[in-house]
């Protein structure tokens, strides 16, 4: 890859040719907007790049509270700790709570940041309950371990399928003194009634829920958080040795993250946009083969019976004009699917192109 401008991509190997970009996260195009780089390169220019320290040292920049603040205010959360990557908020929160849960029990198609996160909480291989499933679930949760203390791992949002965890149904399974990490990374900025994540309502309240989160993905930017209950946050910041060691995000990328606040706080027009977006394709796609959820989330996924289907569903999406996202994750012997994330800056030219591939692929299948 060698550009990707607000809905096209240029990759060597295409004839240098620009294709309509359903790849990657960038739910609202914040990563180009003109305010969010206006807001870095003034962040340089004012502080530089890097503190060059932990914060437990002498990096804790006033600027890190500053966000950490923010960010409550956003999520409406008692409390927040900013990290330097999404997928070492699951490892930060792990460390927080290890000391006071004996046991770790997650859903099989968890992200892998979470599957590292589980061996940091516990000393016991964790516990997998099939995907999606509240049934296994329950089943590896027998009257006799009801005493133990749990934590639940899981993603809101799946990744590559855009499935969404029945989050009020697992917590009510879970025994009373346990609690869920829940990966909001593709929840936040999308998902819930002003896009503050799946976990918005109505459960906010609920004070066995931690949430990480990620700035990389509809924020545009970089960096992540976990945020939740002051005590398990405070935890955090005493007992994870991640925290207390990393460098902390470089400083103009916190003032990157922080319009990107202000622009998804000030106004709602990015998430009409993306829901307008996502009913359209979902209703012109209703009958090719995709499986949709009742929320509306801006992941597609279909994954070829075969490889012969899948060379079909490449050429059809080149042919017009559409970049093939066929991944291989979170390893390239998996198999591969066709992950498609629209954004609020796709235009009715962009998904047309994106809907009229697909019923030519299928329509070359059926011939």
């Amino acid at each position: 890859m060698e550009s990707v401008h607000t809905s096209s991509m240029t990759r060597d190997g295409y004839g240098r040719k620009d294709l309509v970009y359903f790849g990657g996260c960038d739910y609202f195009r914040l990563s180009g907007h003109p305010a969010v780089v206006q807001a870095i390169h003034e962040g340089l220019d004012e502080f530089g790049l890097n503190v060059a320290a932990s914060r437990i040292t002498t990096g804790n920049h006033a600027l890190y509270g500053i966000l950490e603040k923010r960010i409550c205010e956003f999520f409406k959360a008692p409390d927040a700790v900013l990290v330097s990557s999404g997928y070492l908020a699951n490892l930060v929160a792990a460390q927080g709570l290890s000391e006071d849960f004996q046991n770790s029990i997650m859903d099989r198609g968890a992200h892998t940041s979470l599957v590292d996160g589980s061996t940091l909480i516990s000393p016991h291989p964790p516990l997998f309950y099939n995907h999606l499933d509240c049934h296994d679930l329950k089943s590896l949760l027998p009257v006799e371990r009801k005493s133990e203390s749990f934590v639940l791992l899981t993603d809101s949002v799946f990744s590559i399928t855009g499935e969404v965890a029945p989050i009020s149904d697992l917590l009510e399974i879970l025994p009373e003194h346990s609690m869920m990490l829940l990966d909001e990374s593709h929840g936040v900025g999308v998902m819930g009634e002003t896009g503050r994540g799946v976990f918005e309502n109505p459960l906010e309240s609920d004070e066995r829920v931690i949430r990480s989160i990620t700035f990389s993905k509809a924020f545009g930017v970089y960096g992540g958080a976990v945020v939740g209950a002051r005590k398990w946050i405070r935890k955090m910041r005493e007992n994870s040795r991640i925290y207390s060691g990393n460098t902390p995000l470089p400083l103009p990328i916190v003032c990157g993250i922080l319009k990107s606040l202000e622009l998804l706080d000030r106004s709602a027009d990015f998430l009409i946009r993306l829901r307008k977006n996502i009913r359209k394709v979902q209703n012109s796609l209703k009958d090719c083969g995709f499986r949709f959820n009742r929320e509306p989330v801006p992941i597609l996924s279909l994954k070829p019976k075969d490889e012969a289907e899948a060379g079909s569903f490449h050429e059809s999406l080149l042919n017009h004009g559409v970049y093939p996202t066929q991944v291989r994750y979170p390893s390239p012997r998996d198999t591969p699917v066709f992950r498609f994330a629209l954004s609020s800056e796709h235009s009715p030219e962009h998904l047309e192109a994106l809907v009229q591939s697909v019923y030519d692929a299928k329509k070359s299948r059926n011939s």
